[in-house]
């Protein structure tokens, strides 16, 4: 490659990589072959997804696997994901096939295959599903192998009432998502948080409810922060009764701008939002119009349509 390249003869060199990259993927499309026959769940969930794509309803991504459901709850968002790799050898697109790959996986335990299924049947693409075994039943399935995925996929079926239910649980939902939050997932303990703040499928508990936020944030949770920074301002103002912030003030001030600060450099809208206000009125900051209105301006650009009002207020055309 390197004669190659000092002789400047790009083409060769381009095709000696293509023949390459042609014959690593063959040999890995036999290995994974051979190791499905030979019983291994792994193999069999990746020969599944090669047969799967391009044959889902869903378009395809090159870069990123596309959303299967995408569900709001306040002031969160559930995602989950059929997992697509953008290089594969070439082979038959089977959804049939490809179902008979995932049982067989789901068959020897393996909790990714459990999760797949649960997410096929919330979008009707079961190929082979005899018995017509809901998502829910799939979700707890890997739930029960300890995937996250499936206490999350769970939760969702019992929050809304779907996936073969019918009707919600939130109970069921919160303690899902607190078995995934014991086991690391940030949002599993926002979620839990709102439960607790909003008294959904549990007490109402406004302390505990902070302690999950704060603990969520702690674990780069970018909503956890923005609800974190906002309360915090929030507080502060509801609180103070004099024009004149002391330096108990400033240091809440300053650490609700550091949780929003952090939150809008992962693109939070509502963090711009908040952190524009506290531009325009000098809270934990020292007052810059300028750099408010463009913190607006970019939550606006982000679909936070309660910019819009504050924006207007300084006279700043929409």
């Amino acid at each position: 490659f390197k004669k190659l390249k000092d002789e400047r003869r790009i083409f060769e060199i381009k095709f000696l990589q293509r023949i390459s990259v042609e014959e690593l993927l063959k040999q890995s499309k036999d290995l994974i072959s051979t190791g499905a026959k030979l019983n291994d769940s792994e193999s069999d969930l990746i020969l599944s997804r090669w047969c799967y794509q391009e044959t889902s309803k869903l378009s395809n991504n090159d870069k990123s696997s596309q959303l299967l459901l995408r569900e709001k709850f306040p002031r969160t968002q559930f995602l989950f994901k059929l997992r697509r790799s953008n290089i594969q050898p070439k082979m038959e697109k089977n959804g049939t096939l490809s179902d008979i790959h995932l049982r067989k996986a789901a068959l020897h335990r393996n909790p990714e295959a459990w999760f797949e299924l649960g997410c096929r049947a919330m979008v009707g693409e079961n190929f082979m599903d005899k018995y017509n075994t809901t998502a829910i039943n799939y979700f707890l399935g890997a739930s029960n192998l300890g995937s996250i995925d499936g206490m999350k996929g769970a939760a969702h079926c019992y929050i809304f009432g779907e996936g073969g239910l019918l009707e919600k649980d939130a109970t069921s939902a919160y303690e899902m998502w607190k078995q995934a939050g014991d086991l690391g997932d940030s949002d599993s303990v926002r979620n839990c948080a709102e439960c607790r703040y909003q008294g959904i499928g549990v007490n109402h508990d406004v302390i505990l409810a902070k302690e999950l936020y704060k603990k969520a944030a702690s674990m780069n949770n970018s909503r956890a922060m923005v609800w974190m920074g906002s309360a915090l301002i929030e507080e502060e103002i509801e609180n103070s009764e004099e024009i004149i912030q002391d330096d108990f003030q400033e240091q809440t001030y300053k650490r609700a701008i550091s949780y929003l600060q952090q939150a809008a450099s992962v693109g939070e809208p509502e963090a711009f939002y908040h952190l524009g206000v506290c531009y325009l009125k000098g809270l934990g900051v020292s007052v810059d119009l300028i750099r408010g209105r463009n913190y607006l301006r970019e939550a606006r650009s982000l679909g936070f349509d309660a910019a819009d009002d504050v924006l207007l207020s300084v006279g700043d055309e929409i």
